[in-house]
């Protein structure tokens, strides 16, 4: 929210009390989706990307989410098995 604020007050945000409380109101739900604020000439969007649970493990940059992937490679599985079975929560 701090952040929201100092880009408004440097003016690379638009201001106003509703793009204001646009932009206060995304979120991320770890697991679910990530909201993003679109900011172009026609106004300000949120938009909400979701992804399938192999799209998010693949991309994932969560430490323990890396080396059980790495751990499953060097056990002799494909990269497409080992995050396959992270997905699936086969592994951990």
């Amino acid at each position: 929210k701090e952040s929201i604020k100092q880009l408004i007050e440097s003016k690379r945000l638009p201001t106003g009390e509703e793009s204001e409380a646009l932009l206060a109101s995304i979120k991320t739900r770890q697991g679910l989706y990530s909201e993003v604020a679109v900011v172009g000439p026609e106004g300000v969007g949120v938009g909400r990307l979701v992804l399938d649970p192999f799209t998010e493990k693949l991309y994932s940059s969560k430490g323990i989410e890396y080396e059980a992937i790495q751990r499953a490679l060097r056990s002799g599985q494909s990269l497409t098995e080992a995050v396959s079975d992270l997905a699936a929560g086969a592994i951990r």
